[in-house]
């Protein structure tokens, strides 16, 4: 679900602040900052309960205020699950979910992409080889020359 609300943007802040941070940060989990309000932000719920999330740096968005850089294209910035929902899909569900957000255009994933981040990449094309070629590992602000072929970093390694 979108955030659109005061009380959503409250969830996010709990789950990235308070959860993600304090509860069940590990050394091998990736550090991400909290969203701007303004960010684009999707939260997943099964049975009434927050369990992750994804946020979206979106195309065409200044990337700061004294800069005059936009998005090149949507790109996903963070994604999270909570480690009791970990391996069950969820964070497949939210990549294609992402890319059914945006189809036939092309998408990004945050530099750099985690291997367990590739892992689900690779789950997620197998089953939709059409989006193959759509999908960049994308540096800010993501021109052409800043971005890598998700596709060819599977089959690199």
């Amino acid at each position: 679900m979108k955030i659109t609300t005061f009380g959503e943007r409250i969830v996010l802040s709990v789950l990235n602040r308070i959860i993600f941070r304090h509860l069940e940060h590990s050394a091998d989990d990736p550090v991400f900052l909290s969203h701007p309000h303004d960010e684009t932000a999707i939260i997943m719920w099964k049975d009434g309960k927050a369990i992750g999330f994804y946020s979206v740096k979106l195309k065409g968005k200044l990337i700061n205020l004294f800069l005059s850089d936009t998005w090149q294209m949507n790109v996903l910035d963070t994604i999270f699950v909570r480690k009791r929902y970990r391996h069950q899909g969820l964070a497949c569900r939210m990549l294609e979910h992402f890319l059914d957000l945006y189809p036939k255009q092309d998408v990004g994933l945050s530099y750099p992409v985690e291997e367990s981040m590739l892992s689900i990449c690779k789950k997620v094309l197998s089953q939709r080889p059409a989006d193959k070629l759509r999908m960049w590992e994308c540096r800010e602000p993501g021109y052409p020359y800043q971005r890598r072929s998700i596709w060819l970093l599977l089959n690199k390694n």
